[in-house]
């Protein structure tokens, strides 16, 4: 049997970049409603309450979501549940262009963007955590 070598490079760091990179993109497009929150309101002349329940709503989704999120990462890695969580996310976004009545503003951000965030918090964190054992 051949002899397994500890490889050249530890991937630790390999994986806190790419958590970085996957938690800069879910935060900026999450973050960004507020860029987009008064031409909302102004366009389809919905209160600001209305329009702003979208972000309350992302964020109840997101927190229970990300119960969800960890088990899934336990169950099949964090490379899938991360992958659909972005994509969740992106679909949201991109559908987000084409909102024009409130019930789409919260399914798309609400809810599928929401979701898709779930992703930026607890399966990152914990598989970070898990490359880095040695000083715990």
């Amino acid at each position: 049997m051949p002899d397994k070598k500890k490889p050249k490079i530890f991937y630790g760091y390999v994986v806190v970049a790419a958590g970085i990179i996957a938690s800069i993109l879910l935060v900026g497009i999450y973050s960004s409603f507020g860029v987009f929150f008064k031409p909302l309101s102004t366009e389809f002349a919905w209160t600001r309450a209305i329009t702003s329940a979208a972000a309350s709503l992302a964020t109840i989704v997101m927190g229970l979501a990300s119960l969800a999120t960890g088990r899934l990462t336990d169950r099949y890695g964090p490379r899938v549940t991360v992958t659909a969580c972005g994509l969740l996310a992106g679909v949201g976004a991109l559908l987000m262009s084409q909102v024009s009545a409130l019930w789409q503003l919260y399914l798309f951000y609400g809810l599928l963007l929401g979701s898709g965030m779930s992703a930026a918090d607890v399966p990152l964190t914990a598989t970070v955590a898990r490359w880095f054992t040695k000083r715990r």
